[in-house]
């Protein structure tokens, strides 16, 4: 496969911030190998919602007001669950959204050599 023939799209509308009130907001992290490790074998043992709640969890990087920043890391699976919980259907939209305009890679002419 010749890198080149590789071309990267973005949604234009696509962000990384997710603000979830004008002080409160997550600033999500791209997922590495093992991150999408962990989200494949999610998707493998959990109900397609609960997988999809926990994948979302896995990319937040750390939550944030006006004067702190709150690593994911320092806080239980729990109360990451209760604060996606509790929010209202339309900040779960932008995390959907999130998760789903991730950078597509698209394969134009791949051809092999037998």
């Amino acid at each position: 496969m010749e890198i080149e023939k590789i071309k990267i799209h973005r949604d234009k509308d696509h962000t990384n911030d997710i603000k979830l009130n004008e002080e409160l907001g997550l600033m999500m992290k791209y997922p590495n190998l093992k991150l999408q490790q962990k989200i494949a074998q999610i998707a493998e043992e959990q109900h397609e919602i609960e997988g999809l709640f926990d994948t979302m969890i896995s990319c937040i990087d750390y939550i944030y007001d006006k004067e702190t920043t709150y690593p994911s890391k320092d806080h239980t699976e729990k109360e990451m669950k209760d604060l996606l919980y509790k929010r209202p259907i339309k900040f779960l939209i932008y995390l959907i959204k999130f998760i789903t305009s991730l950078t597509e890679l698209i394969l134009f002419s791949i051809s092999y050599d037998l």
